[in-house]
């Protein structure tokens, strides 16, 4: 409900409604709108970031079993490697150079043990199986691909 205003202009009385609440109240709800906004935003990054830790672990898991069947390292890894990384450069443009899906890779060796991933992201989920429960463990959203290399080169693992 909007407040009546008078303002006298050369001896006359001119009346309209105000267009909203207050401006101190206007202001007020701007800061939740844009804190609303902020907080938002920072759920998307975190769900960006949370599903990217998820593909590239999946990928480097992809290279360890598929395509070097499971040892942890194959004699020819190097030549796999870069014809995947040839195809998916081809597919999906930069960021999966051969020495980026050496890191997956590593990535993959370095946090086995997290939660079974049985379907990545973005999938259709076979009949029956609940979205999300593969994963209840897995990478924190906290985290970002950043986060997780600098704990690889750091992680003292016996």
């Amino acid at each position: 409900m909007g407040l009546l205003t008078a303002m006298a202009i050369g001896g006359f009385f001119y009346h309209w409604r105000s267009t909203g609440p207050p401006p101190n109240r206007r202001v007020s709800n701007t800061m939740k709108l844009q804190k609303s906004i902020f907080l938002a935003r920072g759920n998307v990054v975190r769900s960006v970031n949370t599903h990217m830790a998820q593909a590239y672990w999946l990928i480097g898991r992809e290279i360890v079993l598929e395509l070097q069947g499971g040892k942890s390292r194959a004699k020819y890894g190097g030549k796999v490697i870069e014809e995947l990384s040839a195809r998916l450069t081809e597919r999906f443009g930069q960021g999966f150079s051969s020495q980026t899906l050496w890191k997956f890779r590593l990535f993959y060796q370095a946090y086995s043990d997290r939660a079974l991933i049985l379907s990545p992201p973005g999938i259709e989920l076979p009949k029956g199986q609940i979205a999300g429960s593969e994963m209840q463990q897995g990478f924190s959203p906290q985290l970002t691909w950043l986060h997780y290399r600098a704990l690889m080169r750091t992680d003292v693992r016996g």
